[in-house]
């Protein structure tokens, strides 16, 4: 912190891929600069830009992907949050057209308890991201994503959970675009 409401934020990330077979290594650096304004004990604003540098080594196309973008953390409850950016990012393709559209990221959770014993627990959000460590190098993707999970204590020591998850992923380095939609369901028992 700058000064008591004013302070700053910086990310670095590197991302080397080595595959065997026909896939290309590939080297990814990621850095961001997030200048911050805080508001109240429970509200920051923030500007960001983060820069992205994809090199392939070998036939495969290089880019970069420009992203400013202007956001907002809210703390509205002792268990529930919001974190919301909205910006326009640009991916500057080395040989074919550029591509760019809106980038709209943001995070909400939100707990209910039901009972004395039991809770419910909400989360969302959406980005971009790059996916290339999956049974398919599938490249940028932008997603959609939401999540519910209910939670019960039996005992002092035993709770258990169920959740549901939708997860939708665009990918938009394919040609055609393919779009997935993948839900998911988990049950957990938990002694401590």
């Amino acid at each position: 912190w700058l000064t008591p409401h004013w302070g700053t934020e910086y990310t670095a990330q590197y991302t080397r891929g080595e595959f065997s077979g026909e896939t290309e290594t590939f080297d990814e650096y990621t850095g961001s600069v997030r200048l911050i304004r805080n508001f109240t004990k429970f509200v920051d604003g923030y500007l960001q830009y983060t820069h992205t540098v994809f090199d392939r080594h070998g036939e495969g196309e290089d880019y970069q992907v420009y992203d400013p973008s202007v956001g907002v953390d809210w703390q509205f409850a002792r268990d529930g949050s919001l974190s919301f950016s909205v910006g326009y990012y640009i991916k500057d393709n080395e040989d074919s057209d550029n591509d760019s559209d809106l980038s709209i990221s943001g995070d909400i959770s939100k707990g209910f308890d039901i009972s004395q014993r039991t809770s419910f627990r909400v989360t969302g959000g959406s980005g971009y991201e790059q996916s290339y460590f999956g049974a398919e190098n599938l490249g940028f993707t932008v997603y959609y994503q939401a999540r519910g999970r209910l939670t019960h204590a039996f005992t002092k020591r035993v709770d258990g959970d169920f959740s549901v998850g939708f997860r939708r992923n665009e990918y938009r380095d394919e040609d055609p675009e393919r779009e997935d939609d993948i839900w998911d369901f988990q049950a957990g028992l938990h002694w401590q």
